[in-house]
């Protein structure tokens, strides 16, 4: 039998294929400032129905005013201890996890940080206790709550606070809100492990010209409301904005139309359960990355 000649062998070199995958974050983030039971009173609010005011009323269309706006992290300031179970509860039943920081000095109030599980993952939390106090004053007993998330493109810290007012004119190395700024975005840049961008967000009793909202420009942070300014509030009649969410370079922010205020609306009103709106941002990683 003759013999079958084998078939020459083709050798192919090796290809590799490295293929990469693309990570995307987005999120949605409402900061509200919900007027503490505490601080809010008919001889505050003379020209407000009474009934507006019962934090019974209140507390309820709060909670219906986050759940109709439906973001994936909402950072509350002005919630007493007494009410954050209620509250903490009500979240609870509409898909939200929170945490709750109260102030001190004796005062009755805090700051609390909800957030939706399918986007983000709790990793750790810390309260900032400012250390405020001037020429042997005692500290003022603000805090801020800084909450650290796993997420798709790597750690994100999120901060929510309450910063004290204190009257423009006064000079920046003695304004006591200023000085609380300046060490919750030092307290933030040093935290580890880093993280890839730092959400700060809340009641910063400063308007949009003043030098502690610009401390937050020189740090490299990114006001969401900047190209869509709108009053958020109007205190004594004066329709101002001095509630925001600023966010560093790694995320894109996408400010959310709030409604229209001028000095002569009434807050708290029928529909709006708080002196100060909610508002609202689209916050969006701003370049892709890829997975470490």
């Amino acid at each position: 039998m003759a013999g079958i000649a084998a078939a020459p062998r083709t050798w192919h070199p090796r290809v590799d294929c490295l293929i990469v995958v693309a990570v995307t974050l987005s999120f949605r983030l409402t900061s509200y400032n919900v007027l503490a039971a505490a601080y809010a009173s008919r001889k505050l609010y003379p020209s407000v129905d009474g009934e507006l005011i019962r934090w019974s009323r209140r507390a309820p269309a709060i909670v219906g005013r986050i759940v109709a706006l439906a973001p994936d992290v909402a950072c509350l300031q002005e919630v007493e201890s007494a009410a954050w179970p209620g509250l903490e509860g009500a979240f609870a039943a509409a898909g939200w996890r929170g945490v709750f920081a109260a102030k001190g000095a004796g005062r009755p109030d805090g700051c609390a940080l909800l957030w939706r599980e399918d986007v983000l993952r709790f990793a750790a939390r810390e309260i900032l206790h400012y250390d405020d106090g001037e020429a042997g004053a005692e500290a003022s007993g603000h805090v801020a709550l800084i909450v650290s998330f796993e997420s798709p493109a790597g750690l994100l810290r999120i901060a929510d606070t309450h910063l004290r007012w204190q009257a423009a004119t006064t000079r920046p190395e003695s304004h006591i809100g200023f000085r609380q700024a300046r060490e919750l975005v030092d307290r933030c840049a040093a935290m580890a492990p880093a993280a890839f961008a730092t959400v700060v967000c809340g009641d910063f009793d400063a308007t949009p010209e003043s030098a502690l909202a610009a401390l937050f420009r020189e740090r490299g942070f990114v006001d969401a409301y900047a190209s869509a300014p709108q009053p958020t509030c109007n205190p004594h009649r004066r329709a101002t904005r001095i509630d925001f969410i600023v966010s560093t370079s790694g995320l894109r922010p996408a400010p959310e139309p709030i409604p229209g205020i001028d000095g002569e609306t009434r807050l708290p009103s029928a529909t709006e359960p708080s002196d100060h709106l909610p508002i609202t941002a689209r916050l969006t990683l701003a370049a892709p990355a890829s997975p470490s």
